[in-house]
Formats: structure tokens, C-alpha cells, sequence
């Protein structure tokens, strides 16, 4: 049976962590304008069912941002505790081989 090996790059990690908090911060950032631009377009639209559709879409669209902003932000931070871990654990395994610490 074979060995199979995981390999991992603490500094990969971080990178997609960033990644991941400036997606989740593009999201808010535009998640921003929905309401007062929605609102403006609602003003014009009193009595109008095509108002209520636009209202619930606006909802939607910002509960569906906020969800996917929090999903961004977590997954961040998940990619960068993994990666402190991993650097912990390295300097943990190799502290335990040192033969030569303490003589």
C-alpha cells in the first residue's frame, strides 16, 4: 500500500485568507448601495406591484450579500488559523527532534 502525502504551504494559506476578507469587504462594499438606489427606484414606483417585487428583490439581494459576505469572512479565517497551525505544529516537530537543545 502506498503513502500518500499531504503538503501544505502556510504562505498559500494566508494568500487565500486575504483573498477571501477582501471578497467578503467588495460584497459589503457593494451591498451598500442596494438600499438607497432601491429605495430611489421604489419612490417612483408607489402603487405599483412592480414596487413590492423590487422591494422583496432588494431583500433578498442583501440578505443573499450579507450571507455570502459572512461565508467569505469565515472561510478566511479558517484558511488562516489552518495555516498558523500547520506553522505551530512545524516548529512544535521540530522542537521534539532537536537532539542537540539542551546539551
Amino acid at each position: 500500500m502506498g503513502t500518500e502525502e499531504v503538503r501544505v504551504e502556510p504562505v498559500v494559506l494566508e494568500a487565500a485568507a486575504r483573498v477571501c476578507a477582501e471578497l467578503a469587504d467588495r460584497v459589503k462594499e457593494s451591498n451598500r448601495d442596494v438600499g438607497p438606489e432601491t429605495e430611489a427606484a421604489m419612490t417612483g414606483l408607489g402603487g405599483w406591484k412592480t414596487r413590492y417585487s423590487l422591494e422583496l428583490l432588494a431583500t433578498a439581494w442583501t440578505d443573499d450579500a450579507e450571507d455570502l459576505a459572512g461565508y467569505l469572512s469565515a472561510l478566511g479565517d479558517a484558511l488562516s488559523g489552518c495555516a498558523r497551525d500547520y506553522q505551530h505544529t512545524d516548529r512544535a516537530t521540530a522542537a521534539l527532534f532537536d537532539i542537540t537543545r539542551g546539551r
